[in-house]
């Protein structure tokens, strides 16, 4: 795996390394709004907690249908006040090495609240029932944006983890220590055939179900028997909580979803159901209107033709810029959740 540059020099355009790397195909145009609306929500509330500016509008943007960090962007929200450089090296090169020692604020910030989620209480993250406690629901009557509301609090708190796990590592690496990739918790017990929650794994996109319903990628057998060892790699208890979080949202957020496209579908405003999964989060609730919207055929159309053509393409690497792209192992798409993080 080849390290990426320092983020000292100026060539990170933009990257996608520190929440959902390696080669996952083109999201759907709802998939790909999705995970933007949820990262800037997530990114807002990490960043307040370790007392850092917040971006009033999302420092993302899409390339070829996946969603990478925008590196102006992002500087432009952080300026610099104390320890926003590293901030920003954690969020665009997690894998690289620290530039300078945190400021003694940070540091405080940063063990408060890495023992808060390394807590067994506060790592539960969205339950099997609905949202981040013992309560709530499935409930698909629910509209997809009031559900969504319900479910987005756990992605704050795994962003944060996986921002302090990338801060942690950068700074272990300028101190002379071998800091190789690492796993995601999940991920990792799937690896090594053992249990693990596969509500938690699969590609994150609503158009289809985690691994939990649905047949896993296996290549033959139990998974520690063929598990390809670019991709084995020793568990982190919060590096990768985001993407498993996410996941898990997404499952939860799929029958409100599903239920949206069979009302529309009823009403004759969509002719299948997956015709949903084509519209931009912003536009979803139109379908709920008794009257069908005159843009919304051809935008289906437009919209389902991209996806169609970008799934043909090689996925774009992890980082853009002026740098050179890291050697990825020859494995297929479907694999992605499985990546290694740096």
């Amino acid at each position: 795996m080849v390290p990426v540059p320092n983020l000292q020099t100026p060539e990170i355009r933009a990257d996608r390394s520190l929440l959902v790397p390696g080669p996952h195909p083109p999201f759907s145009h709802l998939g790909a709004t999705l995970l933007r609306y949820a990262v800037h929500s997530a990114l807002r509330y990490a960043l307040y907690q370790l007392g850092q500016a917040v971006p009033e509008s999302p420092p993302t943007r899409f390339v070829a249908l996946r969603l990478y960090l925008d590196a102006p962007s992002l500087r432009d929200c952080l300026g610099t006040q104390a320890g926003s450089q590293e901030i920003l090296g954690a969020l665009l090169n997690p894998g690289g090495a620290a530039v300078e020692p945190l400021p003694k604020r940070l540091r405080g910030a940063l063990w408060f609240h890495r023992l808060r989620l390394t807590a067994r209480s506060a790592v539960r993250g969205i339950s099997s029932r609905g949202s981040t406690g013992s309560r709530g629901s499935s409930r698909s009557s629910s509209s997809p944006t009031t559900r969504l509301t319900e479910l987005l609090p756990a992605l704050g708190e795994a962003l944060l983890g996986d921002l302090i796990a990338a801060l942690d590592r950068r700074q272990l690496r300028a101190a002379g220590k071998d800091m190789g990739p690492v796993q995601s918790l999940q991920a990792a017990r799937f690896l090594e055939g053992c249990r693990a929650d596969l509500s938690r794994l699969g590609l994150p996109d609503p158009i289809l179900p985690s691994w939990r319903d649905s047949k896993p990628p296996l290549a033959a057998g139990a998974p520690g028997e063929w598990a390809p060892a670019a991709l084995c790699f020793p568990s982190h208890r919060l590096r990768g909580g985001f993407r498993e979080q996410y996941r898990r949202l997404l499952d939860l957020l799929r029958p409100s979803l599903l239920a949206l496209g069979g009302r529309a579908m009823a009403k004759g405003h969509l002719v299948s159901v997956d015709d949903l999964f084509f519209l931009p989060l912003d536009l979803i609730n139109d379908l709920e209107g008794a009257s069908k919207p005159k843009w919304l055929d051809g935008a289906i159309e437009s919209n389902r033709e991209e996806w169609q053509e970008l799934r043909g393409r090689k996925a774009p690497a992890d980082t853009l810029g002026n740098v050179e792209p890291p050697r990825r192992p020859d494995l297929p798409a479907d694999l992605a959740p499985l990546w290694p993080l740096v």
